[in-house]
């Protein structure tokens, strides 16, 4: 793997890492009852179902 591929992977690896610690503060805020915290989770929903469903070129199902 050369190092413009391992960068690319690594910095996928962290977005998907920060987006599934928003989505579940996301959650946790909604279990809590905070306000228009319903309107937030209903309006990014879908982009995070973007998000986790999308494949990354150049990595196999094993994660290389």
């Amino acid at each position: 793997m050369s190092s413009e591929d391992e960068y690319r992977l690594k910095w996928w690896l962290k977005h998907y890492k920060n987006a599934g610690r928003d989505l579940a503060k996301l959650v946790q805020a909604l279990l809590d009852e905070k306000p228009f915290t319903k309107e937030m989770l209903t309006a990014q929903l879908p982009a995070y179902v973007v998000l986790f469903e999308m494949e990354l070129e150049g990595v196999d199902e094993g994660g290389e």
